[in-house]
């Protein structure tokens, strides 16, 4: 028999057996040590708690909100209930004007100093944005035969605040119209939402500009849109109802703003419109309307002679309607010894000193030429071209003595001395 041999290198049947046996209690405490384990064991009474980190982060977030200040909340009135309560989140509102200008920053600084002042009621409303990013909307004109003037008297201001229905809580659908003369502004549709349990409330927040060359009237008009049915088969179609409307009479003097509660009656429902109105007038304007003395100074006019024409110093004195001349040394001590009327004054300009008209004046560089029309009630007058030359001292008085004609009635006779006419 030969003898069995070994190999070192390879482990003998006890060694494997005692391998086997390590290799079974290395797994099975592993088992037991491994988190799988612990988690099935204990998994209906895990208890889940926020990590360290978060709990951390959770404190700090706490220190901070203990820290902040309190927003303070203005005060609300009874009577400006519907005003200030749902202004803070509101858009700025749209800007309709009637008048020759396209954005709002191209108004004078004088009448954006007005529109930008708040009134008592319009602290709480959502603030204006920049002039320069408001762009005016115009109005639709009905018949295209009303010209707007270049220089108004006066401006209204319109601004539409809400609409509430107090008898019912149903959505309704919303607009305004703004009419003046044949010029109708319309505002966009706005949808209303429950107000309580038995009202319902539409945030309109609309402006209109509404330039103004005499006493007029102006009309507000309130419309609600509805779907009907349609006989049996289900569809529905917009209908438009005008609930009310309301004449405002514009006159020509400054108003303060101030806030006006509108109530229409339609049916078995009551709405009531909040708007601010009020009417902006420069002091050149309220002038005009008064017909106070706008500018007074030395002027010279160019007059005709016997045989050769001169200029004539005046202390003159300008009105809305007529230019009156006094004596440059008295000035108004005594009367005056020419009032020309403006009426039938059709335009101011410059002489042109390369002009081929053989008649043009030279009348420098501060001189003016005044043309009026030909509806004169002297048929004794030599034939010209119903032309005044005036020159005033210095550059101011230039601008000054631009007499204006507000849409004054150039049908009415006048007479103007001929003297006076070139």
């Amino acid at each position: 028999m030969y003898a069995t041999v070994t190999n070192p290198l390879l482990p003998s049947a006890d060694e494997k057996s005692s391998l086997r046996r390590s290799f079974s209690t290395n797994m099975a405490q592993k088992w037991t040590d491994s988190k799988m384990r612990q988690m099935l064991i204990s998994k209906k009474t895990k208890r889940i708690v926020p990590s360290p980190t978060k709990i951390l982060n959770l404190e700090s977030s706490k220190e901070k909100l203990s820290q902040q200040k309190p927003i303070p909340l203005s005060p609300k009135t009874s009577s400006l209930h519907t005003i200030t309560e749902h202004q803070s989140s509101q858009k700025a509102p749209s800007v309709h004007y009637n008048g020759s200008l396209d954005t709002l920053d191209q108004f004078s600084d004088e009448t954006l100093d007005w529109l930008y002042e708040p009134s008592s009621v319009e602290k709480h409303l959502s603030p204006w944005p920049t002039p320069q990013s408001i762009v005016l909307r115009k109005p639709y004109t009905k018949f295209q035969n009303y010209n707007l003037m270049n220089n108004p008297l006066a401006m209204v201001y319109l601004r539409v605040i809400d609409i509430v229905r107090s008898t019912s809580a149903k959505a309704l659908t919303y607009y305004c119209t703004i009419q003046i003369h044949d010029q109708i502004s319309t505002g966009e549709l706005v949808s209303s939402t429950k107000y309580g349990k038995q009202s319902s409330q539409a945030d309109i927040d609309e402006v209109y500009l509404l330039d103004l060359v005499r006493p007029t009237i102006i009309t507000l008009r309130l419309y609600t849109k509805t779907k009907t049915n349609i006989l049996s088969s289900g569809r529905k179609r917009s209908s438009e109802i005008c609930i009310g409307q309301k004449e405002f009479q514009l006159m020509l003097h400054p108003i303060e703003k101030q806030v006006n509660r509108i109530t229409f009656e339609h049916e078995e429902d009551t709405y009531q419109v909040t708007l601010i109105y009020g009417t902006f007038m420069n002091a050149r304007a309220q002038a005009l309307v008064a017909n106070r003395a706008l500018h007074a100074d030395f002027l010279t006019v160019y007059l005709r002679g016997g045989s050769i024409p001169r200029w004539q110093r005046y202390w003159a004195v300008l009105h809305a309607t007529h230019l009156s001349l006094y004596d440059f040394e008295y000035k108004e001590t005594k009367a005056a010894q020419v009032v020309l009327p403006l009426h039938g004054l059709d335009n101011i300009f410059h002489p042109s000193n390369t002009d081929d008209d053989e008649q043009t004046v030279d009348v420098g560089r501060l001189g003016l030429a005044l043309q009026f029309s030909k509806h004169q009630d002297d048929q004794k007058m030599p034939p010209t071209e119903n032309r005044m030359y005036i020159l005033p001292d210095d550059i101011d008085s230039v601008q000054e003595f631009r007499p204006r004609s507000y849409k004054m009635n150039k049908e009415t006779a006048y007479s103007i001395p001929s003297k006076f006419l070139w």
